[in-house]
């Protein structure tokens, strides 16, 4: 549950809005993923990465798919 909450709130900060649709479907709290998505006009909270163990795992996540690397100082973003 704890990990619903905290990503809907990622992809739509309106602790109203995330509140009010966990007391409504309660136990079900898997659904937030579809109700609190990113919307236009709602600021999102920065960098939604998660950190991995190394870019194997990363290259295993999108294997067959394609996707850009932006380089950066401190490491990668994928």
């Amino acid at each position: 549950m704890e990990a619903s909450i905290k990503q809907a709130f990622c992809e739509y900060p309106d602790y109203g809005f995330v509140v009010s649709e966990l007391v409504k479907y309660g136990d079900e709290h898997h659904k937030l993923k579809d109700l609190c998505v990113i919307k236009v006009g709602i600021p999102v909270k920065p960098q939604l990465a998660k950190p991995t163990k190394g870019v194997q795992v990363v290259l295993q996540r999108f294997q067959g798919i394609e996707f850009t690397v932006e380089y950066k100082y401190d490491g990668f973003r994928g």
